[in-house]
């Protein structure tokens, strides 16, 4: 078995939180968020009893591409990427998961990407049964969970013209400013801009080199767009500027 293989294996019997072990549901701070933001105060102890909450590891891999998919997992805390490998073996970072956001798709029961955390993460996991439980019992739960899946639309139409249309500096300009945008509805500092991932991970998301990168973060910078502040915080000067660059 393949190390990323008994990663993925391992994720039920070492990761998973005992109940007496997980913060309340009604501390949550993505609760408003996300679907469980439309389950009553007086329903929340069945929500916390029916999902299970994992703390995923730094590196460690969540799901593969290819494998049973059995259950959906709502990102409550930290990063992770979401990737393709292409027969040759090249990689496609197609999104990165933020809190409040849905991982796991599937089709014909089988994850259509892998899941791998860049920090460490928090993930609440639910069955399809039991979603499909809660969106039923509850109509609000059922309007927000809509929304979310529409949203996530709406963002992977955005990737598909960002790669074919969108020159490099345009592309690193909208990728800084969708992370900064994310991270803000999320409750979450957006500037300085966390970028956990490294060079290689930007580059694989907007599907351009790793030289690439650094060129195109020097230029933002010499133009007086961004300020490097370390290795995982960039400050946005001029918000408005690099909006306009990224062509908003």
């Amino acid at each position: 078995m393949s190390q990323a293989k008994l990663a993925a294996s391992e994720i039920s019997d070492r990761w998973r939180l005992e109940l007496s072990e997980r913060p309340s549901c009604r501390d949550c701070t993505i609760r408003d968020l996300v679907f469980c933001g439309g389950i009553p105060n007086r329903h929340l102890a069945d929500l916390e009893a029916e999902h299970e909450v994992l703390q995923v590891a730094e590196g460690h891999t969540v799901y593969l591409e290819g494998e049973p998919a059995g259950n959906v997992f709502l990102v409550k805390g930290g990063v992770l990427r979401i990737y393709k490998l292409l027969p040759d073996g090249r990689r496609q970072i197609t999104d990165f998961a933020l809190p409040g956001d849905w991982v796991g798709l599937a089709q014909d029961n089988r994850y259509v990407h892998s899941l791998q955390a860049l920090v460490p993460s928090t993930l609440c996991e639910f069955s399809a049964g039991q979603m499909e439980s809660f969106v039923t019992r509850f109509p609000d739960a059922d309007v927000a969970l809509r929304r979310q899946w529409q949203q996530n639309l709406i963002a992977a139409q955005d990737q598909i013209l960002m790669l074919g249309r969108m020159n490099p500096i345009e592309k690193l300009s909208n990728f800084l400013v969708r992370l900064h945008q994310r991270r803000e509805r999320a409750g979450l500092h957006g500037n300085p801009v966390y970028l956990p991932m490294s060079r290689s991970d930007i580059a694989d998301y907007l599907g351009v080199t790793i030289e690439t990168v650094s060129r195109s973060m020097s230029r933002l910078k010499a133009n007086g767009l961004i300020v490097p502040l370390d290795r995982n915080r960039i400050q946005i000067a001029d918000l408005d500027m690099l909006r306009r660059q990224a062509g908003w």
